[in-house]
């Protein structure tokens, strides 16, 4: 475990939280429960989906970092990787998916179309839909959970071939060429939100970025710094939001992914070296369980806030859309360490160890 990329996980997590907040907005406008303009301008964080991008990269830097030596040496089977790698993620997927389901059931007015749906979510499908009823369908957030079982079915493949020789790695940094070029041309498409965004052929490549990245970390472990790592990390936070105080001079199609890939690579190389005093914070064991969580609460998240708006649209609980986000939070962060303490590491002690 590199713990402050542990707890990192959290703070990305609740950026993507904070995205999720317009869902009361938009929904809302009409009634008097929309969100209150210090929600809407200072809490509510439209760019929260590059949270997803620090996702996927990490996701292919830590597989690297846990797995990179046992395919090499042979000593874990394809069999057992991808068992691991199912019961870490689809359990709570399913789980959530039961959930969504009971919360869909009144508005279900084609069955067909809902069957559908169901199965591409059930077999984590969705994502390579290009439909928003699909990719969206019923626990929204679940189209990325598509992708990273996309991104664990290739890993193997992927890592194998670009450590194996050194021309494989320059062709790895090459490929990275591809999306930058298809952006050049089809930014303007008309559904870019699911081509850039959501497809998995074209986020893998964030995912890439994480396998390649692995490599300058084992570099750097080889050096004997005498620099102040905590400058490093502060000046890896403000890179990041620099470029989120720019993004507006940015096309959306490239802020969908591209355009954070620069901070998020140089923030996770940073604190993947644990050197700073912000690092020796982030490695605290209460941010670390809440990094435990995150997933948990990433899952679980978006609809705690569907229900309380539910809920509050109907009893008139309260006017005050500031109570409704923190109740969101709070009762995420409940049901996330809940879910984790009793779901998610029971299930992983239960199903990770290698069958015979």
């Amino acid at each position: 475990m590199i713990k402050p990329l542990t707890s990192l996980r959290f703070f990305f997590a609740l950026m993507v939280f904070l995205s999720h907040l317009g869902f009361l907005y938009g929904i809302n406008a009409q009634t008097d429960v929309g969100l209150d303009s210090f929600v809407r301008e200072y809490i509510s964080f439209k760019e929260g989906y590059l949270g997803v991008s620090f996702f996927f990269i990490l996701s292919g830097f830590i597989l690297s970092y846990n797995y990179l030596d046992k395919f090499k040496n042979k000593t874990i089977s394809y069999k057992n990787y991808i068992r691991a790698r199912f019961f870490r993620i689809v359990p709570l997927h399913w789980l959530t998916l039961i959930v969504s389901i009971f919360l869909s059931i009144a508005y279900i007015n084609n069955i067909t179309g809902f069957l559908l749906k169901l199965a591409a979510n059930t077999f984590l499908l969705q994502s390579f839909v290009p439909v928003k009823d699909f990719y969206f369908g019923f626990n929204g957030v679940s189209w990325s959970i598509s992708d990273e079982m996309f991104f664990y079915t290739l890993f193997p493949l992927l890592v194998l071939w670009i450590y194996k020789k050194k021309q494989n790695y320059f062709l790895a940094v090459l490929s990275l060429c591809i999306p930058i070029l298809a952006l050049s041309f089809f930014y303007n498409y008309s559904n870019s939100y699911w081509l850039f965004y959501v497809n998995p052929f074209f986020r893998i490549f964030d995912f890439i970025i994480g396998i390649l990245l692995f490599k300058v970390y084992l570099k750097l472990k080889e050096f004997n710094f005498k620099i102040n790592f905590t400058f490093v990390e502060i000046t890896a936070i403000l890179m990041l939001v620099c470029f989120v105080s720019f993004k507006d001079q940015v096309h959306q199609s490239f802020r969908w992914s591209i355009y954070y890939w620069i901070p998020m690579t140089w923030i996770i190389l940073v604190f993947s070296l644990a050197k700073g005093l912000i690092s020796k914070i982030l490695s605290h064991k209460s941010l670390l369980l809440l990094g435990e969580i995150s997933f948990s609460f990433y899952m679980i998240h978006q609809l705690v806030i569907k229900v309380l708006w539910a809920l509050n649209f109907k009893l008139h609980f309260t006017k005050s859309s500031i109570l409704i986000t923190l109740l969101s939070f709070l009762i995420s962060v409940v049901l996330s360490y809940i879910a984790y303490n009793f779901f998610e590491k029971p299930i992983n002690k239960r199903f990770k160890k290698p069958s015979l």
